[in-house]
């Protein structure tokens, strides 16, 4: 999630928050606002090198990015767990303890990251290691308990009945995706072709 324009953090608009020429700031309807990611499951072979990139300005040099809520979802931090684009202290995402918790409140002028479930999370090597209070850090994806994780490559998804995140979303859900919805959405994705059966 990354601010309009932000990449290298040398683009038009945000030049003159991070040492550019261009002194205009980004109208705030070009800000990320509003963005809701729910019941999200995220499944690797392999290990990823981070779960999300984060830049923007901070409150000193609104519009921030704002009204940001992650919840319900399973993802995987890492080796890095967050990067950003670069630009010194103007940029949001650059704190002195890197730590997730710190990112969060620095970028984000209001969010919600709840019930998330971020495997390898207690692992990364920030300072200050800190996530929102809700959020379920196991240390493999063998912890999530899928009914068939298979490396990574098409398993199955559906939380075991015995998995400690079946039952325990904000709503009531289970944590992750609907797998029984995404997988009748992508039905004949595998092979490029669609069927309307």
């Amino acid at each position: 999630m990354n601010y309009p324009g932000c990449y290298q953090c040398s683009k038009v608009f945000t030049n003159a928050l991070f040492g550019g020429t261009n002194n205009s700031v980004p109208p705030s309807n070009d800000v990320l606002q509003n963005v809701t990611v729910d019941h999200i499951t995220e499944v690797v072979s392999g290990v990823p090198i981070g779960m999300l990139s984060l830049g923007g300005t901070t409150a000193a040099f609104p519009p921030q990015e704002s009204n940001i809520t992650i919840t319900n979802s399973i993802f995987n931090a890492g080796t890095s767990g967050f990067t950003n684009p670069g630009g010194g202290t103007a940029n949001c995402a650059v704190v002195s303890s890197g730590a997730p918790q710190a990112m969060f409140d620095n970028c984000w002028n209001s969010y919600s990251f709840a019930n998330n479930v971020v495997v390898g999370g207690n692992a990364l090597t920030f300072t200050n290691l800190a996530w929102p209070l809700s959020t379920l850090l196991p240390s493999t994806t063998a912890e999530i308990g899928f009914v068939n994780l298979n490396g990574g490559l098409v398993g199955d998804y559906h939380l075991d009945s015995t998995s400690p995140y079946k039952g325990a979303g904000i709503d009531g859900q289970d944590i992750g995706a609907n797998v029984d919805s995404v997988n009748s959405y992508t039905n004949g994705a595998t092979t490029g072709v669609w069927s309307e059966n």
